[in-house]
């Protein structure tokens, strides 16, 4: 038997985003559970991070944050909640010796 899943509610971000109209370039290419109430969302081609609320509607505490990193945009996020950090991957760059590698970035998830 093969189970399915069931689609609870969807929302586009640019309304879930403060600032964002629905002309920009959201490419999601990655989400993280913060807590029971709260996603951090990455995008393929911003240096931001997104703060959604869980209940996909608008809400004060949606919000972006800019993620410096020597690439632009991420592919995927983790989160690692004892150590209060998030890690966004960076797909792949070329490192100094030339060759792509992928790269990890770290931040302070306060």
């Amino acid at each position: 038997m093969v189970q399915k899943l069931e689609l609870i509610r969807e929302e586009k971000l640019y309304r879930l985003t403060p600032g964002k109209k629905k002309s920009d370039r959201l490419e999601a290419s990655g989400v993280a559970l913060l807590d029971k109430e709260t996603a951090l969302v990455i995008f393929d081609s911003l240096n931001l991070i997104a703060r959604i609320d869980l209940s996909l509607k608008p809400d004060k505490r949606n919000r972006l944050f800019p993620a410096p990193s020597i690439g632009e945009g991420f592919e995927d996020i983790a989160i690692d909640h004892d150590g209060k950090r998030v890690f966004c991957i960076i797909e792949t760059m070329e490192d100094t010796d030339g060759k792509y590698r992928g790269f990890v970035s770290e931040y302070d998830h306060e």
